[in-house]
């Protein structure tokens, strides 16, 4: 569904036009995933230890606030702040991926309108918010990620 090649202003694009009409449910889950995919690549681009280590490492890593954890076991040692400092909105990005994991998981079958379109916006910011900070140290989710094959070789 999402490309590297994509902009992140096209696929926010995408993502919102599920927020029209009754498809608005979609438009949460979508963003949560947008999220996802932006925090690993971040750690990914940002981390000090050898991606193949990293990536080997996610499959561990699957709830929101592990996230936090492997960011701050990956990235925070180099650049000293925590994904919490990089993501403005932590609160609400937090409330979206609970919402997302509702409606996954069907704990509920649908979300109130002004509730998806709050959660969405939120997980959209918290990517926008990654995607910056990436760009701040010389780097990009949607580019090519060079692979480190020594430990505190990131850019």
């Amino acid at each position: 569904m999402f490309f590297v090649s994509d902009t992140q202003a096209a696929r926010h694009e995408m993502i919102r036009s599920f927020l029209k009409g009754d498809r608005y449910s979609i438009a949460v889950i979508l963003a949560a995933v947008d999220f996802e995919w932006t925090v690993r690549r971040a750690i990914l681009s940002l981390g000090s230890l050898p991606t193949k280590e990293i990536q080997a490492s996610f499959e561990a890593y699957r709830r929101f606030e592990d996230y936090k954890d492997f960011w701050n076991s990956h990235v925070k040692p180099r650049l000293n702040v925590t994904l919490a400092q990089v993501v403005r909105d932590w609160s609400n990005a937090r409330k979206a991926f609970d919402s997302r994991n509702r409606l996954v998981h069907g704990i509920t079958g649908a979300i109130e309108r002004k509730d998806a379109e709050k959660c969405t916006l939120a997980a959209l910011r918290a990517s926008q918010d990654l995607e910056a900070f990436c760009g701040k140290n010389d780097g990009s989710v949607y580019q090519r990620i060079d692979r480190r094959k020594v430990r505190g070789a990131a850019k």
